[in-house]
């Protein structure tokens, strides 16, 4: 049987995704901190809880901005896949000079 025990943190999320939309700033940043860096399990997990997904999806949307992805994630989304695909070209163009 698998542990479904959240972590204090995950535990403290939920308590302010429940009073949503009753927190102030820095509970807001607490719960955009928790969703953006928590682990995947725990998140499903809260997610997964009575009456905590659509508080999440509810706060996701109000929040949509802190959410989205900015100019390091898209340059480093780029890198991932471009240098790649460079190395392949590469390759490729010296297999078929040599030949």
């Amino acid at each position: 049987m698998t542990n479904t025990k959240l972590s204090p943190l995950a535990k403290r999320c939920e308590q302010l995704l429940l009073r949503y939309p009753d927190i102030d700033a820095d509970e807001t940043d607490e719960i955009v901190q928790f969703l953006k860096k928590g682990s995947h399990l725990e998140i499903g997990l809260l997610g997964a809880r009575e009456g905590v997904r659509p508080r999440i999806e509810t706060f996701k949307r109000d929040h949509r901005k802190r959410f989205a992805l900015g100019p390091k994630e898209y340059a480093l989304f780029l890198l991932m896949t471009l240098t790649p695909f460079a190395a392949i070209c590469w390759y490729v163009w010296g297999r078929v000079n040599a030949a």
